[in-house]
């Protein structure tokens, strides 16, 4: 082959002494053989035949790293049996470049650098590329246009070439060249022998650039493996295990000649080993994927549980080449499976024990798609009929069915969580009061299932209307013995237009009998009876109303009207003890929702408190001051008196039932007034005065005049 000019690469020679002194890696008996080789070859054709037929044994199983050196053993043959001065090697690159590898120069030539043929010789290789052998007698049989190759073979005095392209398996492997100093022809008879020849060498690379690939392709693999968070392992076509991953041995804490073969069964339980090698055994004889679990001994000797799954591996012709499996310790997932159903058992257990119904439903159909068996008890429904279509929505009851609908379509969009009250009918017709604690799962922001708990609250429910009743009935008590201080009062109050109606009627009564009247006379008196009537019924209406024993009701009422009427109430008691009122309202119309008569309770109990506070004064100095403003949409109403006071020890009970600081008092007005304001969502508090005295406050919320 050519030698370079211009463009040669710097590269370390390929050998090509005279006498090649022997090499470690070349077998000796490879140098003898290639004597008797070349006298062969000069000899005849069978012995050439001969030498072909060990030439070629020789390359059979031989390792990778000593091929190159048998190649160029080989080319130093051909130099001798073709009397040329040279033969040169080049292999086809996987990037489709011809690379000079392998060279042998007689004594006194030169030899051929590592040069890339498509770049120095450009013709040469299209020639070669295209399968053409190439004989060259001198550097006239060039072309024109193969400028680089004749300045080349002139300047560096080579006389012929002759050059062969090889493939294997119809893929361009390598061409061997032989190159002499002087012009000559290439006999016909010369060219098989030499390919026969080149084809051992190119077969052998080809082996070789196989082996390569495979070391490399497995060299990667165990890289990868070695990095992978699962223990792998393989195994050949007799079942034995061939290799084991980096983490495998880490897990074992054994090395892998120990675990080569079948050793790695000697760290498999003993309860779990047979049954893993025939599920190993079938699925291998079948050729099919498996899985198993199984107990394997760690490093510290604890037995894991792991998950092996294992796949048959083939060639590229589908031969069978044995398995390639994985491993995953699964021993804490295992116990958190454990831990997780006892958990769920644990709840399932303690769901079921309570009187609660545990629920899951559809969001959109109401669709129960589970409901715990206390459902039978509550109600007397089988689970079963539970889960048919419109089950909840057709047994709410009808008075409750459309606002418990509309409340959980509303809050089902717009909450997570929420609870509410309805009712629904039992089996046997009862009518069970249900409070419904629902969790609402969404996914990507939509709702899409319900699920929660059923408490029946029917006793609570009664027991809340008993309550009301007897917190009616004591607020009524307390009304009465409120009434039962101001007796006088209101006698005062009820006599004073009834005796102003004796005078008028006796009056009346004196002009007819003397016959000594006029008419305008008599149409006063009738008219002063008349109107101190109607200030007898309005007394005796306001009383009636404090005393009449109806069920709470809330209506809208302007509390300014309230305080106006209780003071006009108690106006006669407070004369007679010596009370001033002052009244500070706000000119602007105070509505609230609430029950009259309760509020007008709440007020008379504060002024009684207020007056009782201060009959340890002297007279002339006791006043009350009645307040009241709206703030923050809240009406509040102060009763403020100059009192002694409450002490500071006594502020904390002040509102407990049956606490009070009053010699034969009960100790339930400011109970009551507290549980009245508790009811129309106010509050009740005191604050004390700077100089001396305290002041109560209640405050309710304030409603607009479009709402009244």
């Amino acid at each position: 082959m050519l030698l370079p000019s211009r463009k040669s690469l710097a590269a370390s020679p390929i050998k090509s002494d005279a006498a090649p002194a022997p090499r470690a890696d070349i077998n000796p008996q490879l140098t003898a053989f290639s004597l008797d080789y070349s006298s062969a070859m000069t000899a005849g054709g069978d012995a050439f035949q001969s030498l072909l037929s060990r030439l070629s044994s020789e390359f059979i199983n031989v390792p990778a790293e000593v091929i190159g050196a048998k190649i160029e053993a080989g080319l130093r043959v051909l130099v001798e049996y073709a009397g040329v001065d040279r033969a040169v090697l080049g292999q086809m690159q996987p990037t489709g470049r011809l690379l000079i590898t392998h060279c042998y120069a007689a004594p006194g030539f030169h030899h051929m650098p590592r040069i890339i043929m498509d770049e120095e010789f450009p013709w040469i290789t299209a020639m070669l590329a295209r399968g053409q052998t190439l004989r060259l007698c001198s550097p006239n049989d060039l072309p024109a246009h193969a400028i680089s190759e004749r300045h080349w073979m002139l300047q560096s005095g080579i006389g012929a070439s002759l050059m062969i392209p090889f493939s294997v398996g119809g893929i361009p492997s390598c061409t061997i060249a032989l190159e002499s100093r002087q012009e000559r022809q290439w006999p016909d008879e010369i060219i098989p022998k030499i390919r026969l020849a080149g084809e051992i060498f190119a077969n052998a690379l080809a082996r070789q650039r196989a082996e390569s690939t495979r070391r490399e392709s497995e060299q990667r693999f165990r890289h990868l493996t070695d990095e992978a968070p699962v223990m792998v392992w393989m195994s050949g076509a007799d079942k034995l295990c061939t290799y084991f991953n980096q983490l495998w041995l880490h897990f074992t804490g054994r090395p892998l000649e120990r675990e080569l073969g079948d050793g790695w069964a000697d760290g498999v339980h003993p309860d779990d080993l047979q049954r893993c090698l025939e599920i190993y055994g079938r699925a291998f004889d079948a050729r099919q994927n498996f899985e198993m679990e199984y107990r394997l001994r760690r490093f510290d000797g604890e037995f894991r549980s792991v998950l092996d799954i294992g796949m048959p591996r083939f060639d590229s012709d589908g031969t069978f080449e044995g398995y390639i499996g994985s491993c995953i310790d699964i021993t804490d997932r295992k116990r958190a499976e454990v831990d997780l159903r006892k958990s769920e058992g644990r709840l399932r257990m303690l769901l079921e024990s309570t009187n609660a119904i545990p629920w899951v439903a559809d969001c959109q159909s109401w669709l129960f798609t589970y409901v715990g068996p206390q459902a039978t008890r509550l109600l007397g429904y089988p689970v079963s009929a539970w889960h048919g279509k419109d089950f909840w929505t057709d047994h709410i009851y009808p008075d409750d069915r459309q606002a418990a609908i509309a409340y959980c379509q509303e809050h089902s969009q717009r909450d997570s969580d929420y609870e509410f009250d309805y009712r629904m009918i039992a089996a046997d017709g009862r009518v069970v009061w249900i409070h419904d604690i629902v969790n609402v799962v969404k996914e990507g922001g939509a709702p899409r299932m319900l699920r929660g708990f059923m408490i029946d609250i029917s006793q609570q429910k009664s027991a809340d209307e008993e309550l009301r009743a007897l917190r009616e009935q004591l607020v009524r008590v307390g009304r009465v013995s409120l009434m039962g201080e101001f007796a006088a009062s209101i006698a005062h109050e009820v006599n004073q237009p009834l005796c102003a109606i004796v005078s008028n009627a006796m009056a009346a009564e004196q002009m007819l009998a003397d016959k000594q009247f006029s008419p305008g006379d008599v149409y006063a008196a009738m008219r002063d009876i008349s109107e101190d009537g109607r200030r007898a019924s309005a007394v005796i209406a306001k009383m009636r109303n404090l005393f009449r024993q109806t069920p709470s009701t809330h209506a809208m009422v302007e509390m300014n009207e309230l305080v106006r009427d209780v003071v006009a109430l108690v106006h006669g008691e407070m004369v007679r003890r010596g009370i001033i009122i002052n009244l500070e309202l706000t000119g602007e119309p105070l509505v609230v929702s609430g029950d009259s008569v309760q509020l007008q309770q709440v007020i008379l109990n504060l002024l009684t408190n207020g007056g009782e506070a201060m009959d340890a004064i002297p007279r002339e100095q006791r006043e009350l001051t009645l307040r009241s403003y709206n703030s923050n949409s809240t009406v509040t109403v102060a009763v403020k008196d100059v009192g002694v006071g409450i002490a500071k020890s006594a502020s904390e009970h002040v509102f407990d039932p049956f606490f009070t600081t009053k010699t034969g008092g009960m100790g339930m007005g400011l109970a009551i007034c507290k549980s009245i304001l508790s009811a129309h969502e106010g509050r009740l508090w005191f604050e004390r005065n700077e100089e001396r005295g305290m002041t109560f406050l209640f405050s309710v919320p304030q409603r607009k005049k479009s709402e009244s």
